[in-house]
């Protein structure tokens, strides 16, 4: 399984990357992942294209045949640790985790937090 991580200086990517390979250990989950850090222009075109909605948001993921991809809003002044926020959202969604309903939300926030 191979994590990328593109648009992130190198020592944050490290330390995400690490979060991330505990939550994959953790979790099972099987796919390669790519973590993209875009600007508000690029992820609002995503929203828009596809899922219909025409305005930025702080994540995106995808899940594709044998790799999930997570969109994340890149703020100048983000931590690492809201940094990793956004990407354990993305993550949770990838493996099947959703927030429509508030049993579900419930269950993702319980997920967060264990990871946080």
């Amino acid at each position: 399984m191979k994590i990328r991580i593109f648009g992130l200086e190198s020592d944050p990517g490290r330390k995400l990357r690490s979060k991330v390979r505990k939550f994959i250990k953790r979790e099972g989950f099987e796919k390669d992942l790519n973590i993209i850090f875009v600007d508000e222009a690029y992820i609002q075109d995503l929203n828009k294209r596809f899922l219909s909605r025409d305005y930025a948001t702080d994540v995106l993921s995808f899940n594709l045949d044998d790799i999930g991809e997570i969109y994340v809003l890149r703020e100048r002044e983000a931590s690492i640790e809201d940094l990793w926020e956004l990407v354990l959202h993305g993550l949770l969604h990838l493996s099947g985790y959703n927030h429509n309903t508030p049993d579900e939300q419930a269950r993702m926030d319980e997920m967060s937090r264990r990871y946080r």
